[in-house]
């Protein structure tokens, strides 16, 4: 009827991306769905800004795009019945109490921690048909941490997903964060070429307040073709988006408003293989990727600012290597 596992292991939709991708998730810049840049960076003037990672947000955190594994993971996939198959995860809640004094300023009164509860669930749907693969996926972890921090401008209850951590108080930030991730794509076999068509959306809520988020979506297309019969080529680019939150941070005693706009992106990659036998190939890639400005404004008891924060980047690398399959 199909198989059951348990343990640390990869969540629906990197099966269903590994299936999908022209590159094979290969680990190289360029890919918009797999993407390996560290995030844009969100260092900007004034100490009401924390530095850190915008696209560092989530549970279980290990890709910006979407959770790649997960530990504590019971899952199901069943065996495939008129061309459908399913696929369907959860991760054992995992608590922890805590009672400890979380100060990270003399001036404030001080914080405690309370029980944390750490879960997740997904589920997949494959459709093959002759020369077409279809796959709709969808994912969701919840971090919950019962944490409030006292401070001379009152109580402040921290959470939500802000520059590189999931709460609004620096290091004394609770982890209660909603992370939903949706994953779509579409394959078609010509012969002498393989179409691929992808879609990724990713965003994480504050608990406490949904109106406080942060987004990244991003859109790919690429192509794999053998053009002889032990050459193989690829090539992928797409498009997407992230944006920031608004969200209030603790500094200085002070609650803080946060302001951030859209960031668009894109990415391109190409790739071959030479098939020197059986279990032995060489291979080169290329990748490259940037995206633009965002614009980010705060303001506090005294002052309003916006400025342009410097986060736009062009990077690009090239890999070159043999892999002998044992």
């Amino acid at each position: 009827m199909g198989e059951l596992s348990l343990g640390t292991q990869y969540t629906t939709i990197h099966f269903a991306a590994a299936k999908t991708d022209p590159g094979e998730l290969n680990n190289m810049m360029g890919n918009v769905i797999y993407d390996k840049a560290a995030g844009l960076s969100a260092t900007a003037s004034g100490s009401a800004m924390n530095n850190g990672t915008l696209l560092g947000f989530g549970g279980q955190q290990n890709n910006t795009s979407y959770t790649v594994r997960s530990t504590n993971m019971l899952r199901v996939q069943t065996t495939q019945a008129s061309g459908f198959q399913g696929t369907a995860f959860y991760v054992v809640n995992s608590n922890t109490q805590g009672n400890q004094d979380l100060t990270n300023n003399a001036s404030r009164a001080g914080s405690t921690a309370g029980p944390s509860n750490n879960y997740g669930w997904g589920a997949g749907l494959d459709f093959s048909y002759q020369k077409a693969f279809l796959t709709a996926n969808v994912q969701q972890f919840v971090n919950k941490q019962a944490l409030t921090m006292d401070t001379s401008a009152g109580t402040v209850t921290a959470g939500g997903p802000a520059y590189g951590y999931y709460g609004a108080g620096g290091a004394s930030s609770g982890t209660n964060v909603r992370d939903t991730q949706s994953y779509f794509a579409g394959t078609y076999d010509f012969g002498i070429l393989k179409a691929y068509v992808q879609y990724v959306n990713r965003k994480a809520e504050n608990l406490q307040n949904n109106t406080l988020s942060a987004q990244r979506s991003a859109t790919q297309i690429g192509i794999r073709s053998s053009i002889t019969s032990n050459i193989q080529t690829w090539l992928s680019g797409g498009v997407g988006s992230v944006r920031g939150m608004t969200n209030p941070m603790e500094n200085a005693n002070l609650l803080v408003q946060q302001n951030t706009s859209t960031a668009n992106f894109n990415g391109w990659q190409i790739g071959a293989n030479y098939l020197l036998s059986k279990r032995t190939n060489l291979y080169a890639i290329y990748g490259q990727q940037s995206t633009s400005n965002m614009t980010i404004g705060y303001s506090t008891a005294n002052a309003a600012v916006t400025t342009n924060n410097p986060t736009s980047y062009k990077a690009s690398n090239m890999a070159v290597g043999v892999r002998h399959t044992f």
